[in-house]
């Protein structure tokens, strides 16, 4: 027996349950299987363009309960800010230009604490390439043994940098 479109396909569950309690028990679980692996496969297709790419998966939002697409509402929203700010900075969008972006998909004052945000990292990043160029200099100096050279660093290191934030450089040194 071949099961209607949209029921879900016969297992070794549709022995022990009728069709209504396998659709109640595990509908929402097989519909969400089947939207990811259309996902999946739509994400991986080489001959589709982004654009092709988004519109298919906008018609796979579309076919979702409307409680599912609610609950995907914020992932979705932050899908899209990603996007946009990817292809903003890569056509060398202004920071005005990505407050605008920001404040249209997220709202004015996400937009501020993603500015505010943006501004410590820079001035993180900022602080971390001083201090690697120090650094550098420190460990080039012939004039010192080894150990003195690796003793200024440390003193470099505490510093430049509270606790906290030493923890995060090592993934720069």
């Amino acid at each position: 027996m071949t099961p209607a479109a949209g029921s879900p396909t016969p297992t070794r569950t549709s022995r022990f349950f009728s069709p209504a309690e396998v659709s109640a028990l595990f509908g929402k679980n097989d519909l969400l299987e089947d939207d990811s692996f259309a996902r999946m496969d739509i994400l991986k297709n080489p001959n589709l363009s982004p654009a092709q790419k988004k519109a298919q998966m906008a018609e796979l939002d579309a076919r979702l309960p409307a409680a599912v697409r609610e609950g995907r509402a914020p992932d979705a929203k932050h899908h899209s800010l990603v996007d946009a700010e990817r292809e903003a900075r890569a056509r060398g969008a202004t920071e005005a230009e990505m407050m605008q972006i920001r404040t249209e998909i997220v709202g004015a004052e996400v937009a501020q604490n993603l500015a505010a945000f943006d501004k410590e990292e820079a001035a993180w990043k900022q602080r971390v390439d001083v201090y690697l160029l120090e650094r550098k200099r420190l460990l080039s100096f012939t004039g010192m043994a080894e150990a003195d050279r690796q003793a200024e660093v440390n003193k470099l290191r505490e510093r430049s940098f509270n606790e906290q934030e030493r923890l995060r450089l090592g993934a720069f040194e």
